[in-house]
């Protein structure tokens, strides 16, 4: 079932997220600028498949959302609630629609360096 153009409601309301806060992309593109320059990386689209970025919103997110509580952790329902909409989040598709920013970004960086 789609949702306003993705997948589902849940990858819809990550992207919102995503959209509205900056630093979840920017944490993401500097951590990327790091391990390219620790790797002299020269293409940032050779380095950084959609897969990648995939994963790694998959493990933000769910920090994340734990830091927008305030660190509070969920018990009972609430924690069921939580888990099942976040593992209803489909990562690939996000890591799809980002990765030619991020790597658009990553590559600026790369090429201030050089």
């Amino acid at each position: 079932m789609s949702y306003e153009g993705w997948n589902n409601k849940e990858t819809w309301d990550v992207h919102l997220w995503i959209r509205e806060d900056p630093q979840i992309l920017g944490s993401m593109v500097n951590a990327y600028i790091f391990q390219a320059e620790e790797e002299g990386w020269i293409h940032a689209k050779e380095e950084i498949q959609w897969m990648t970025v995939a994963d790694d919103l998959k493990n933000m997110i769910p920090e994340y959302v734990y830091d927008l509580m305030g660190g509070e952790k969920l018990q009972g329902m609430a924690s069921q609630l939580l888990q099942t909409a976040l593992s209803s989040v489909d990562y690939d598709e996000l890591g799809k629609s980002y990765h030619d920013e991020i790597v658009e970004a990553v590559q600026e960086e790369i090429d201030k360096s050089e």
